[in-house]
């Protein structure tokens, strides 16, 4: 007996598939769109790596995803337009998810040691850091002192939900606040 799920049979209304590798997640939607049903495809993170859309082209169109701490770049946030434009500008690429991030967490660093002056007291770096308020790429930080982890709201750093369209553009379709965009129904769906 097959183990295998029978996704053609059961026509689900939604197919999540929770692998975050792109050359995993490019196959599936490659092997998925031989035969698709009239479901929508949710996958986990790989659609934002630039390789998941050299990989799929034209079939990643309709793909939704979301990300935690993503780089906001639409006019709803500005301070994520800068940044990502300043990297197109400086390598002549997309950021993804870890370029502008990376340099966002660099320079909280630096702000933290420069109000603590000693490089080895990482107990009171790590207290810096927390108490850091101030809008980054991904939305305004600020830290829970219960928890020590970064508030996670639409006023805060959101969870954003995105979809490929047109050719493997990613497009902010929410929070609302934030949106470069809106869903399209994918092209392997009737309506």
């Amino acid at each position: 007996m097959s183990t295998r799920p029978k996704v053609r049979e059961a026509n689900p209304d939604l197919i999540v598939n929770a692998d975050y590798l792109p050359s995993n997640s490019a196959l599936f939607l490659n092997q998925f769109l031989e035969a698709p049903t009239n479901s929508l495809v949710f996958l986990q993170y790989a659609p934002s790596v630039p390789e998941f859309v050299t990989l799929t082209g034209e079939n990643s169109n309709g793909v939704l995803y979301d990300l935690i701490n993503a780089p906001l770049d639409s006019e709803g946030w500005p301070r994520g337009q800068e940044l990502m434009q300043a990297y197109r500008d400086r390598y002549g690429l997309e950021s993804g998810v870890y370029g502008v991030g990376l340099y966002e967490m660099a320079n909280m660093y630096f702000e933290a040691l420069e109000q603590v002056g000693d490089p080895t007291d990482h107990e009171a770096i790590g207290r810096a850091i927390g108490t850091i308020e101030r809008p980054t790429v991904a939305g305004n930080l600020s830290f829970d002192p219960e928890t020590h982890v970064a508030v996670q709201s639409n006023d805060h750093i959101p969870v954003s939900f995105w979809q490929l369209q047109d050719g493997g553009k990613r497009i902010l379709i929410e929070p609302a606040a934030y949106a470069n965009g809106s869903f399209v129904m994918p092209p392997w769906m009737s309506k």
